[in-house]
């Protein structure tokens, strides 16, 4: 009949699928060609500084080596430290869990509630979860105490010092781990306490809580005799003068040891590679859980400056005597021990 009109099809057919159902699947589409067609990806990092220290041959800069490949075989043993001036490396650390510093996390937390709320309601384009990973800025130092080829290229602990003067000149003004580091062969002395005092007496008693104690060629013990080295540790005449200063506690580090693997000893070398995989990802997680950095202060370089010139004056006036001819020795040896302190 001319008054009944056919029903129209469409043009286009309708989608019975929500907004939110459609938009899900073009985040689908936009997260997989960033992953296949995007070259450079960003992401946001952490810094956490972290200071290595002690007596020369302890093994620190072997910890940073084991940091970055725990597959690393230990150097042959030498009579000089390997690391004569300071040196600064940094490393991302891929599957660590990166925690904000705590002065940071108050300005993270109107963004952080904000995506809380948006969680149920958003897509993932809306609410794409920030990734952060650690980056591990090493400052490994010159050994303290060491004994050179020659008197002038004798090193003492002024160059520690100058080393954290270098790092304000860097910008490191922060440091979330102080770790003192200490061999097992040779364990802690006079030198040790001696060095670490004076460290603490220029960067303050606050310092502590922030530090930690590495014993080092730990790679062939096993749980039982580290608990009885801890132990022993504790109980050690030298150290309970020191023990208070280390509040992030005692932790132990190694090397494939490289008599071992010159003699190709697999099973022992194995089970190094074990322990040591431990403590390094011991260590990982210690320096990338820490959240309140200790910070220096500029007004403490006065005290440094001077006691730096007195000791390089001390110097000068030694290699006078040695140039007029004057070899009194007892003379020589009371102005090599002279203290040189901050006031």
């Amino acid at each position: 009949m001319a008054g009944i009109q056919k029903e129209k099809k469409p043009m286009f057919g309708t989608s019975k699928k929500t907004i939110k159902e459609e938009q899900d699947e073009i985040a689908d589409s936009i997260n997989q060609a960033y992953i296949d067609h995007v070259s450079y990806k960003v992401r946001r990092v952490i810094p956490k500084n972290i200071m290595l220290i002690g007596r020369t041959r302890t093994g620190k800069s072997t910890i940073q080596n084991v940091l970055v490949d725990p597959r690393r075989i230990g150097a042959e043993s030498t009579l000089y430290a390997q690391t004569k001036f300071a040196e600064f490396q940094s490393f991302i650390v891929e599957g660590s869990t990166a925690k904000l510093d705590q002065s940071l996390v108050s300005t993270n937390t109107e963004d952080t509630n904000r995506q809380v709320r948006d969680q149920q309601t958003s897509t993932d384009l809306e609410n794409i979860q920030e990734e952060a990973v650690t980056v591990l800025n090493i400052i490994d130092t010159p050994g303290l105490f060491e004994h050179a080829s020659s008197a002038d290229e004798i090193q003492d602990n002024a160059a520690i010092l100058k080393t954290i003067q270098t790092c304000i000149h860097r910008e490191i003004t922060k440091f979330h781990l102080v770790c003192f580091c200490a061999s097992f062969e040779s364990g802690i002395n006079d030198q040790d306490i001696a060095s670490l005092k004076l460290l603490v007496e220029f960067l303050g008693n606050d310092v502590s809580k922030n530090a930690c104690l590495i014993v080092t060629r730990c790679e062939s013990k096993d749980e039982a005799q580290r608990n009885t080295l801890c132990e022993e540790i504790k109980k050690d005449i030298h150290f309970k003068e020191i023990a208070h200063y280390f509040q992030k506690g005692i932790h132990f580090s190694g090397a494939l040891n490289r008599d071992n693997w010159n003699k190709a000893q697999r099973k022992t070398l194995e089970d190094q590679f074990e322990t040591i995989s431990g403590y390094r990802e011991n260590l990982i997680d210690l320096f990338s859980s820490a959240t309140d950095p200790y910070e220096i202060k500029n007004c403490d370089f006065a005290d440094l400056a001077k006691m730096i010139k007195d000791r390089q004056e001390l110097l000068a006036e030694i290699e006078t005597l040695k140039k007029k001819g004057e070899n009194d020795e007892e003379l020589i040896r009371k102005l090599k021990d002279k203290p040189c302190v901050i006031s």
